[in-house]
């Protein structure tokens, strides 16, 4: 879900930039009423809720796994948590701050730059994006085996073939595009002023958010939290 968050906010931003959104649309905010992708955010919800439902059917109780409330900032929108169900909507609740955090970090109040700047930013943004899907995919993989065949391995930094490491590079090199030969990031209200600049906030950016949606699915509320049934993996182990 986070991959078509972050995917549906660049594509806000872009027609916000060139003028065909209203400057007063927070694209960054997949909960303002005028946002354009909250069919598709929507759908993503639907199919992690659905995931939920047909991935945990054997798996022991939530609040074994250690799910047993929705933090802040989403405990008003999930009050209790009693089964996955509860679990998939605390999550597709969590990852919306996690998202925005990290786009508006990249774009800050977009207005309506040159049409160069306007593609530069649209690309830091697009980069942005699979960076969090090759993150997050090599985290998921890896806890899944960790679950299973415990053996202490950091889920988190885990890119055993540089699948992320790749991901991070061409953010860098779209981020260079930007500053060389003309420095377009005084024309953007992004995090950086120049490439050096944005490299460093916008790594952690993601770095924050990828880290903050692993904790939220592995890690809830400071506790171990993995999807295990009775036959398979160690509750209580990440």
């Amino acid at each position: 879900m986070a991959t078509r968050l972050l995917s549906e906010q660049v594509k806000c931003f872009k027609l916000r930039m060139a003028g065909v959104l209203p400057g007063s649309v927070d694209c960054a905010n997949a909960d303002d009423p005028a946002f354009p992708g909250a069919v598709q955010v929507q759908a993503a919800a639907d199919r992690l809720l659905a995931g939920a439902q047909r991935g945990c059917l054997f798996a022991q109780s939530a609040q074994t796994n250690g799910y047993l409330f929705c933090p802040a900032p989403c405990d008003g929108v999930v009050p209790s948590i009693g089964d996955y169900n509860g679990v998939a909507r605390c999550l597709a609740c969590l990852v919306k701050p996690r998202t925005r955090a990290a786009i508006a970090t990249a774009y800050g109040n977009a207005g309506t730059p040159s049409s160069i700047a306007q593609r530069c930013q649209t690309g830091i943004g697009k980069a942005m994006t699979k960076q969090a899907k090759a993150q997050l995919k090599e985290q998921q993989l890896c806890q899944l085996t960790e679950d299973l065949h415990p053996v202490g391995a950091n889920c988190r930094i885990a890119d055993p073939k540089g699948k992320v490491a790749k991901a991070l590079a061409k953010v860098n090199v779209q981020i260079d595009r930007c500053g060389t030969p003309t420095n377009l990031f005084p024309q953007l209200t992004s995090c950086g002023s120049d490439s050096a600049s944005e490299k460093s906030c916008i790594k952690a950016a993601l770095d924050l958010q990828n880290d903050a949606i692993f904790e939220d699915v592995y890690d809830p509320i400071g506790l171990d939290g993995v999807f295990v049934s009775s036959s398979l993996g160690t509750p209580g182990m990440k």
